[in-house]
């Protein structure tokens, strides 16, 4: 293989560029107008630019499949001449399984990118908006918090005008959100999701959008924090810690035993 290799690299390139030069312009136009109809339904929705480009990679690998590993021996024995575009039924399918598959995974990875990205804000816009959660809430309420501060509640409509404002789609969001166990929902008897759950909350019954915040972000109260602080260790009078047992094999430097001193 490593003595073939060098002998035909470099080969397809030129060859190609001299089928296109040798085919009929016309042709070639006709049968990409052809690739750019079947993507078109294959695309669903996606926009004209990548419609344009996966046709002209479709069209493009039926060609080299027609032309470099299935040659027309016509063609090769017609140099200089003007010839009508010939593609293989073969090729002409598995180039448009090629566009299909590229448009899923493209569609599939986009998805999930914008549905990331909103979840993202969502967490970045609670853990700003602390101050507006509970019921001595700073402003205005957007809802309230769990004890452990592990679920965020809070109120679908200023979700929805957040997730909007920022240039997320509420219901697509929600629908991720709750297919990925991030919000509760409950089923609807006519077929649907509800994405809200009821809360006793300022003396009423209130209706919230329940967040796991806790799978982002641990809420930590500065009360933990002082209660950490304690608990971490009690200096003596001198000013000197003891280090428990357990602890010492993670102090830097440290060995067990007395050190032999050269004096």
């Amino acid at each position: 293989m490593h003595q073939q290799a060098p002998q035909h690299c470099g080969w397809a390139g030129p060859e190609f560029i001299r089928r296109i030069l040798q085919t009929d312009e016309q042709s070639v136009r006709d049968e990409y107008a052809k690739m750019t109809e079947e993507v078109y339904k294959l695309a669903n929705g996606t926009n004209g630019a990548h419609i344009a480009g996966i046709s002209a990679v479709a069209l493009a690998d039926a060609l080299v499949e027609s032309w470099i590993f299935n040659p027309d021996p016509e063609a090769i024995d017609a140099p200089g001449a003007k010839l009508p575009l010939k593609i293989a039924p073969e090729a002409w399918e598995r180039a448009i399984k090629m566009a299909e598959t590229i448009i899923r995974e493209q569609q599939a990875a986009g998805t999930g990118d914008v549905n990331e990205h909103a979840t993202q804000f969502i967490v970045d816009w609670i853990l700003s908006n602390r101050a507006q959660f509970g019921d001595k809430a700073i402003g205005t309420c957007l809802g309230t918090l769990s004890q452990d501060g592990k679920k965020a509640y809070i109120f679908p409509s200023l979700l929805n005008q957040a997730l909007t404002k920022a240039g997320y789609s509420p219901r697509k969001t929600l629908k991720y959100l709750a297919d990925q166990g991030i919000i509760a929902s409950t089923p609807k008897t006519g077929g649907g999701k509800v994405y809200s759950v009821t809360k006793w909350f300022d003396n009423r019954t209130c209706r919230f959008t329940e967040f796991d915040i806790g799978r982002f972000a641990k809420q930590v109260d500065a009360l933990d924090e002082d209660e950490a602080a304690a608990a971490a260790g009690v200096a003596d009078d001198d000013g000197f810690q003891t280090i428990p047992k357990e602890l010492e094999s993670e102090i830097p430097f440290f060995e067990q035993g007395s050190l032999d001193l050269p004096y």
